[in-house]
Parts: C-alpha cells; structure tokens; sequence
C-alpha cells in the first residue's frame, strides 16, 4: 500500500477546480503516514480515511468529551486503525490547523501519461458546522461511517456457482421424531441453510436439476449427518422426489469474495 501512496503523491497536480490547494494539502498531509495504512487499502481507501482524519481534527475543538469520541468510534472501528486515525488528527491540528475548510467529496482521475489528478471539495467551516448540527443519525452514518466492500466487485468475482439448502418441514419432523424432547419446525429454524460451492459449468436450471439428481444423497447423507451420526436412524429409502420434498435448493451464478484473507479448507485450519 506504502508504494501506491508514494506513487500517487509523486504524481498529485493541484485540480485547477480544487479550492486552497487543497488537493496539494492533501499530499503532504498523507505523506508521513504512507507506510502505515493497511496492506488492503487503495488509493481510494486511503483518501477516505484521510479525508475523515482531516474533517475528525477540524470538529475536535468544536465537539467536546465523549461526543467526539462517540464520532471516532463511528468513524473506525479497528483498533489499530483507530491508533493511525488519531495520530493523524493530531497531526492535522499540529501542522495544518490554520486550513479549516472541511472535504466533502473528491475525484482521482489517471492521465493518459499515468499522472493521478486528485481534485478536491470543501466547504467552509462555519457552513459545515452549520450543516452538521442540521444531521440527522442517519446522515452522520453517511458522513463518518467506515463503509466496508466499497471496492469494485468483478474483481471479487471467484469461478464458482452456489447452491443455498434448507430444510423443509418434512425434514424437521424428522427430527422431532428422533428428538421428541426438542421441537423443531421450518420457521423456528433460520440458520439451518447449507451454503455449497460447486463447478460454475452449470448454465441454467435445467442443468443443475441434472447435476442435481445424481449428486443430492451426498446433499442429503451430509446434511442428516450433521444432526445424527447413528445412520441406522436415518430415512432409508432416500430419492430425489424426497429430497425435493425435504429440502429448499436456491443457486446462484455470481459468487464474490470480499474479503482478503485467503479462504481455508478443513485441512488447513489451524485448530
């Protein structure tokens, strides 16, 4: 990440469109920090937050005790995120406290030549303030909240389709036989869905009926397993019309993984 701020940085030219220079002010105001933002964050990223860093140090000396507290709390939720955060609001009314403008939007536009144009906006102090005491909760979530997944999802996209399972009453009257002192029904029982992915070679629902009908006693065996290891109480005499009788099957084609932590498999789980 330290290496796209740098880059970025090196190549900031102040927006004819940008107020103060507030674009140039921004550069200089990442700079000290660039090795320290998360491995995770863009460019993007890290303007957002900046932005919230600069925006948090013009409102400490307005908001006082425990409402600006209750604010940073909004704004970041990671401890280590919230260390940077506070540093560099400190930093900003310790090297930028004569600049009071606030940052209400920006844009990071790439030249042909590779030269990243950052243009601000920002809004005078009083008509902030102003602004700000007028918000609604709602509107100060929209303002500070630290919005998670905002980075574009093809490139989330993974090469899998999904297929969601839920049990159906005749499967938790099943149960209810085999555990009479519990009681289970379909609508007391949210969290009983089964989440499989499998190949993304299946085009349409037809198909996976098919994929469907030679593979559902693995779907089937799985999910009864999952209540019952004594297989000798199991349903014998499993079919696909049972199973279709038993179990809701949804699927989908778009699967994305948002996060940026490796997924795991069983094996690699470190127990």
């Amino acid at each position: 990440m330290s290496k796209k701020v740098i880059k970025m940085s090196d190549h900031i030219r102040q927006s004819n469109e940008a107020k103060v220079g507030y674009s140039e002010l921004m550069e200089g105001f990442i700079g000290p920090f660039a090795k320290e933002f998360p491995e995770h964050h863009d460019s993007e990223d890290v303007i957002n937050f900046s932005i919230r860093a600069w925006n948090l140090a013009n409102l400490k000396d307005i908001l006082h005790g425990e409402v600006f507290e209750n604010l940073l709390e909004l704004s970041v939720q990671d401890r280590e995120e919230k260390g940077l955060m506070t540093k560099m609001i400190e930093h900003k009314r310790s090297k930028f406290l004569e600049y009071d403008n606030f940052i209400i939007d920006f844009e990071l536009n790439e030249s042909k030549n590779s030269e990243i144009k950052l243009t601000m906006v920002t809004q005078d102090k009083e008509s902030y303030v102003s602004d700000f005491f007028n918000m609604s909760e709602d509107d100060l979530e929209d303002e500070f909240f630290e919005r998670e997944f905002d980075e574009d999802f093809e490139e989330n996209f993974i090469n899998r389709n999904a297929i969601v399972l839920s049990p159906k009453q005749p499967f938790y009257d099943w149960l209810n036989e085999v555990f009479p002192e519990d009681e289970f029904s379909e609508e007391n029982n949210i969290d009983g869905a089964y989440i499989y992915l499998i190949d993304n070679n299946i085009e349409n629902a037809l198909e996976l009926k098919k994929w469907l009908r030679k593979k559902f006693d693995k779907f089937f065996t799985r999910t009864l397993e999952d209540w019952l290891s004594n297989k000798k109480e199991w349903p014998q005499k499993r079919n696909f019309k049972m199973f279709n009788a038993w179990f809701h099957v949804s699927w989908s084609t778009s699967v994305f993984d948002l996060e940026e932590s490796p997924v795991l498999k069983h094996d690699d789980f470190d127990f």
